[in-house]
């Protein structure tokens, strides 16, 4: 059996030790705590002391860059490191009461890493330790689809970030993606962004997924495509909903901005839009009246909250007009066809009544200055200039009106009766044509080509 005097013993001796390597830890390690700092913001270094007179105080990034130094009651920075000059601050009201804790202004990436508080009074001294994170989180990640890729990126992060595609449901083949990390050469901050390639297009009631996370901090866009087609000029499109929602925008066609509401503001609806817009319902559905095919296109709503933003395109193809009025497609092709006929109606009118003239005044001026002419011109015509104008007369009815050009005179084969028409020497290689052989010239001048 055991003895209880021993145990007890023991069990005296094992606090005792426990309690010297606690004291022994303080005063050589010192306190140990961790602190998170964001990007270009102020950031408290806490450091802790026993009250004493004569206090000395050094702030230190290990290995031994000078921060910050106190002494004979005052800030003594001759030997502080340029990186945090005019960025310290101690709280000298609190220092009495042994509080050393430093304050960081305008954190940056090179501030990461290990601090040491040492302070000294006629007391005795201390140590204590800081370790010093920084994060700038990933806030936003701006969004876009360029033809058959999504466009996924976001800027300034730190540390390194990871971008991550996947759809709502799973697709059971891969995605085709790729992305790139880039450091900035002066805030060392980190620029990430990503694509994926659709194969095609969108595919219905899935949803694209770009995630963007650090070890800090993450945040995520989703992304969806809808074609509806309507028949009314009263419509409502639904937005997609996520909870704590901290600001909603409707846009069309991308960049024309609709109507916006952000968490504890009222809704504003773009002025050019009101009579579009009957309202915005609380899950965030726009509500449209009075439409035309001038508003049909793509109306993007984009809702948010602190960690997700979820994109839904909604292409609108609007039909027909309200209460059974006619197709506005419809109407614009019956509108195009009847100025087309209308016009074709017109210009046959003119060419008809063209035509109708030039014949008129040819029959005209051939009654009137050859009549009498060709009374006497027939009774004196030897046989073979008779069967010259029949052969003509026969080609009249049997080929169509043609012309043709004899020195810089037209010659149509309505006018070759009436050859007094023609000037002399016109007139004269006409009837040496038809002296030689009068149907073949005819056949030559406007018969049918074979």
């Amino acid at each position: 059996m055991s003895n209880p005097k021993r145990m007890m013993t023991m069990k005296t001796r094992t606090a005792a030790v426990t309690v010297m390597v606690a004291l022994l830890w303080d005063l050589v390690i010192g306190d140990v705590s961790d602190v998170l700092c964001r990007w270009n913001t102020s950031c408290l270094l806490e450091g802790k002391f026993s009250i004493g007179d004569d206090v000395v105080i050094h702030w230190i990034q290990l290995p031994q860059i000078s921060v910050h130094s106190f002494y004979h009651e005052a800030d003594r920075l001759q030997t502080q490191d340029k990186r945090f000059k005019g960025r310290t601050l101690l709280f000298k009201e609190n220092i009495g009461k042994g509080n050393a804790s430093l304050l960081l202004k305008d954190v940056v990436v090179g501030d990461e890493g290990r601090y040491k508080c040492y302070v000294g009074t006629l007391m005795g001294t201390s140590e204590s330790f800081v370790n010093l994170h920084v994060e700038a989180p990933v806030t936003r990640i701006h969004f876009h689809c360029d033809g058959r890729q999504l466009i996924c990126s976001s800027d300034r992060i730190f540390p390194a970030p990871e971008l991550r595609w996947s759809t709502e449901p799973a697709l059971p083949h891969a995605l085709i993606n790729t992305s790139e990390v880039r450091q900035e050469t002066q805030t060392e901050l980190y620029n990430i962004s990503g694509s994926l390639d659709l194969a095609g297009d969108a595919l219905p009631g899935v949803e694209y997924v770009c995630d963007v996370s650090s070890s800090s901090s993450g945040n995520r866009v989703t992304w969806k495509k809808t074609i509806v087609n309507i028949s009314n000029v009263e419509t409502s499109i639904e937005c997609a909903s996520v909870s704590d929602q901290t600001s909603l925008v409707w846009t069309f066609n991308s960049t024309d901005i609709i109507a916006s509401k952000r968490a504890g503001h009222k809704l504003d609806i773009a002025e050019h839009w009101k009579k579009h817009v009957k309202g915005l319902s609380e899950a965030g559905s726009l509500d449209l009246r009075a439409l035309t095919d001038r508003q049909s296109g793509t109306y993007t709503c984009t809702l948010s909250n602190a960690t997700r933003t979820r994109v839904h395109d909604v292409f609108l193809s609007l039909t027909a007009t309200e209460h059974g009025k006619p197709k506005v497609a419809g109407v614009v092709i019956v509108v195009i066809v009847l100025l087309v006929v209308g016009a074709v109606a017109v210009a046959v009118a003119i060419y008809l009544l063209k035509n109708k003239n030039f014949a008129s005044l040819s029959l005209s001026e051939n009654k009137e200055g050859n009549e009498a002419e060709a009374s006497n011109q027939l009774s004196s015509l030897s046989a073979q200039k008779r069967n010259e104008e029949r052969v003509i007369e026969q080609g009249l009815l049997q080929t169509p009106a043609g012309e043709t050009w004899i020195g810089c005179q037209s010659v149509s084969a309505m006018s070759l009766k009436n050859k007094q028409a023609f000037t002399p020497d016109v007139r004269l290689r006409l009837d040496a044509e038809l002296e030689s052989n009068p149907v073949d010239f005819w056949r030559e001048k406007w018969g049918p080509s074979s």
